[in-house]
Formats: C-alpha cells, sequence, structure tokens
C-alpha cells in the first residue's frame, strides 16, 4: 500500500492519500493515527483521497471503517472523502453509515471542492445557508 498523511498546517487539515492497493487494517491503522493527530493538534478536518486506489474494500469493510469514524475522532471533525464517480455506491454507503454514526462525511469527485469544504467553519456554512434561503426569497 503507499499511503501518504500530509498534514496542512495553514488549513488545519489533514489530507490523507491512498495509492494502488490499501488492505483493510492497513486503511484502520492509516485512520487511527490521523484520528490521533487531529486530537493531538486540536484540528478537525480531514480529506481522504481514494481515487488512485486499485480495488475498493468490501461492503462488510466499509461499514466497519464508517462506523468506527466516530469512536476517537475530534467533535465537529469535517471529513471530506475523494472518490471517483464510478465509486459513487461505495460513497453513499459510507456517508450514510458515517452520518448515523455521526460523523459529519461528504462526498467529493474533485479534491478542490473537497479540500474548500473541509475548510469551511461552522459559521461559514451557516452564512451560505442564509443566503441561499434569501436568494430563494
Amino acid at each position: 500500500m503507499s499511503c501518504c498523511v500530509n498534514p496542512v498546517n495553514n488549513d488545519q487539515c489533514v489530507l490523507v492519500t491512498y495509492r494502488g492497493e490499501s488492505p483493510f487494517h492497513e486503511m484502520m491503522a492509516t485512520r487511527q493515527v490521523t484520528n490521533r493527530y487531529l486530537v493531538t493538534k486540536h484540528w478537525n478536518r480531514m480529506v481522504v483521497d481514494i481515487t488512485r486506489m486499485r480495488s475498493m474494500p468490501t461492503t462488510l469493510e466499509l461499514i466497519h471503517l464508517a462506523s468506527d469514524l466516530s469512536s476517537d475522532l475530534p467533535r465537529g471533525a469535517r471529513i471530506a472523502l475523494v472518490m471517483n464517480p464510478d465509486q459513487a455506491e461505495y460513497g453513499k454507503l459510507v456517508q450514510c453509515v458515517a452520518r448515523i454514526e455521526g460523523v459529519n462525511l461528504q462526498i467529493f469527485h474533485e479534491i478542490a471542492k473537497a479540500k474548500a469544504w473541509a475548510g469551511e467553519t461552522t459559521h461559514d456554512s451557516r452564512a451560505k445557508s442564509q443566503s441561499a434561503t434569501k436568494n430563494r426569497s
């Protein structure tokens, strides 16, 4: 497996990139290291790019990964998961399970949009929502 965990200090975000084959146990180990890093730095933003993975985990492994996210993530964490469009079914499943567990996870197909979303604060999200509501009126 080729995995890169890159803390981005300016954005207070951790970028995790997977390439090639990524066995489930290595993905779990990377997730635990990344979560500990977020807690240590008092950050709550993560962008995970799996667009270059050769094969996806099984459905059961995906459910386990997504449901386990809430166990040690910092409160209010935002996870942007970047996937290829052909991985959309996996993405929907991961997003659904994560949200049931109380994790704010969003699926993206472009890294730039994922980084922008992960970098938004609660205040930014509320302002966008209020602006959209005013524009509809």
